[in-house]
């Protein structure tokens, strides 16, 4: 299984809020893409799609200004699901750790 090690409990807070408006980075941070001998070592990173919406989800986290404090409104987001999308029954969503399922 991927081991997320920015939340690992001893992470600095700078070094997990960094990602708080870039979903994209923190994908690419937190996964070993391309890393012989783990789960994703003949990955580069996510899929076109899946970094559009990291991309999009970005951006409308900057557009809401949240503060750490106060609530902003929900985020609402669809994607379709087509040929090769990790679905939940799905071979890739299998692998996926249960955060992303």
């Amino acid at each position: 299984m991927v081991q997320l090690q920015l939340y690992s409990a001893g992470a600095p807070l700078s070094r997990k809020a960094r990602y708080v408006e870039d979903p994209y980075g923190f994908v690419m941070a937190a996964f070993p893409w391309d890393v012989a001998g783990k789960e994703l070592e003949n990955e580069t990173g996510p899929d076109e799609n899946q970094i559009v919406f990291l991309l999009d989800l970005g951006e409308e986290v900057k557009l809401r200004g949240f503060n750490g404090i106060d609530p902003v409104m929900p985020i609402l987001m669809t994607a379709t699901s087509g040929h090769g999308t990790a679905s939940p029954t799905s071979p890739t969503a299998a692998r996926l750790p249960k955060v992303f399922r």
